[in-house]
């Protein structure tokens, strides 16, 4: 995705406005500032109802967040050199041949809503938490508060379906697992080799 934005800004078609299947016009780099924006969400906090309607925004929204290149000021900073995401820019830090995705106008449009629409934000199509959680995501560097709690269970790993099979009815044969079933295990034939039959 860095790639194909990469090569067509060297091209000079980034910025491009072509319509798209539903004749709607759309740049490659308005694309990209979209997936950009959508990927730095937090998309496990919101429902798939309102991660549509943020996407939809994004069309518009977009348009108020600015690439940057080198050691210029932004919240994120993208290493086109490879294919990871959106990570948080620091100052100080060298950034020379990085992407920066500055989102502070966007974020000042998104706070000037909620201040204006308290009461009627975007015709109930989302809520006032979902806002501010994309305010605070694309506005400031959000610390991870998560506690992971060691544990010092016991892991089983099993390999093939036979092994698997053994392992969750807690026999140790295949056979056996039968005879728990109520079936029978096959019957093992013995060829004679001196014997053509």
């Amino acid at each position: 995705m860095h790639a194909l934005c990469l090569l067509a800004e060297q091209l000079g078609v980034a910025s491009k406005n072509m319509p798209d299947n539903l004749g709607i016009n759309s740049s490659i780099k308005k694309v990209y500032i979209k997936l950009l924006l959508f990927s730095s969400t937090r998309p496990h906090h919101v429902s798939n109802y309102e991660l549509r309607f943020v996407y939809s925004e994004l069309e518009f929204w977009s348009s108020l967040a600015e690439l940057h290149r080198g050691n210029a000021q932004g919240l994120f900073a993208v290493d086109p050199s490879t294919n990871h995401g959106t990570v948080y820019a620091h100052k100080g830090d060298n950034h020379q041949g990085h992407i920066i995705l500055d989102t502070s106008h966007l974020v000042a449009f998104l706070k000037d809503i909620i201040r204006d629409n308290s009461d009627r934000l975007f015709s109930d199509r989302a809520s006032r938490r979902v806002i501010g959680d994309l305010i605070k995501q694309w506005g400031e560097k959000l610390k991870r508060r998560e506690t992971h709690i060691k544990d010092q269970a016991q892991l089983s790993v099993t390999q093939g379906f036979t092994a698997t099979l053994c392992m969750l009815s807690k026999t140790d044969s295949f056979d056996n697992f039968l005879r728990l079933c109520g079936q029978q295990p096959p019957t093992k034939i013995t060829r004679d080799p001196a014997s053509n039959e």
